[in-house]
């Protein structure tokens, strides 16, 4: 990856003049483990609480959603409805780590067997460019494994037919 950004940065005459004073990378925290994100007064949010998708590894998406639900037990606990912010991981593990789970799923058997995903990006029924890059979010992963496992047949005859 180093080499691939320093070729990028040689590339750009915009960026000639630029000096790197420090280049690292990290892992990028892959969700669908249930954990405690609270801890009295402080919480894990995004990419802190492990929120990013192990399909695609986006985790934008979860970090604005698990702000929302941090803001909603804030406004809660502010207002004395809530005797702390333990609701703010349970929220999270429900709305949330069940649908990062199907993902890891889904990546999981993608990755296992890539020929499946080739062949799935180019058979019909089951649009696999609608359902991954389109419109990632019109279903959840669980209905996507639903519907892959259900169409995954029909792919397969199709290919060994040459179709």
């Amino acid at each position: 990856m180093k080499d691939t950004l320093s070729r990028f940065i040689a590339s750009q005459p915009v960026l000639h003049d630029c000096q790197t004073l420090s280049l690292r990378g990290q892992l990028i925290p892959l969700g669908g483990r249930i954990a405690a994100l609270d801890r009295g007064r402080i919480l894990l949010l995004g990419d802190a609480a492990n929120l990013a998708d192990p399909w695609l590894g986006e985790g934008i998406f979860y970090a604005i959603r698990s702000a929302r639900i941090a803001a909603d037990e804030m406004i809660n606990f502010l207002k004395g409805n809530l005797a702390d912010l333990s609701s703010y991981t349970s929220r999270i593990n429900l709305e949330i780590v069940g649908h990062l789970r199907q993902a890891r799923l889904l990546a999981r058997f993608i990755y296992q067997f890539p020929w499946i995903g080739v062949l799935i990006t180019q058979q019909e029924p089951f649009d696999a460019a609608d359902h991954f890059w389109r419109h990632p979010r019109r279903q959840n992963f669980r209905q996507v494994n639903q519907t892959l496992v259900r169409q995954l047949p029909t792919i397969l005859a199709q290919t060994l037919r040459g179709g």
